[in-house]
């Protein structure tokens, strides 16, 4: 299974775990993503898991779009003021800058970011897994992986620090 690191506080004006005043249109009748408010102008948005860029195109009402993805997951930004990667590119989650948030297209009713988020496929609301609710497919293992090394690691600790009172006492 690929390694899908998640950025979870990927809007750096504000950690989506704390939604009010940063979602603005949930997903849901007729609406296929989740529409957030920055609090400033020029807000970078940086990629959400590591992949590829598939798509930069502009549409008339989505304005500037930039599609991205890898296996399990794929995300499409909306609206975007400027785009800053190419097709091809390599993203890193949290480190890679997409784009800048803004209003463009005609279905923009201001500055704001659509988020769309296909799993295994299929369109799903991303708000939960934006939000950190929900782990993205892949992470779990990832997850579980990490939890096993700093269980090692603290084992280690502990038998230092028993080997250190131990010479201490003598």
């Amino acid at each position: 299974m690929a390694y899908i690191k998640v950025y979870r506080n990927w809007l750096p004006y504000g950690k989506m775990k704390d939604r009010r005043g940063f979602i603005s249109r949930r997903y849901g009748n007729g609406h296929s993503g989740t529409d957030s408010v920055g609090n400033q102008y020029d807000n970078p948005v940086c990629a959400v898991v590591d992949g590829t860029v598939t798509a930069v195109r502009y549409s008339e009402t989505l304005g500037h779009v930039v599609e991205y993805g890898n296996a399990a997951v794929k995300l499409a930004h909306y609206h975007l003021a400027k785009v800053l990667v190419k097709q091809g590119d390599a993203v890193q989650a949290g480190e890679t800058v997409l784009g800048i948030e803004g209003g463009t297209g005609t279905m923009a009713t201001g500055k704001h970011l659509h988020t769309s988020m296909w799993i295994g496929g299929g369109l799903t609301d991303p708000e939960p897994y934006l939000c950190g609710e929900k782990p993205l497919p892949g992470t779990e293992d990832v997850l579980k992986q990490e939890v096993q090394q700093l269980k090692e690691a603290l084992t280690k600790a502990n038998a230092v620090l028993e080997a250190v009172r131990k010479a201490v006492a003598l």
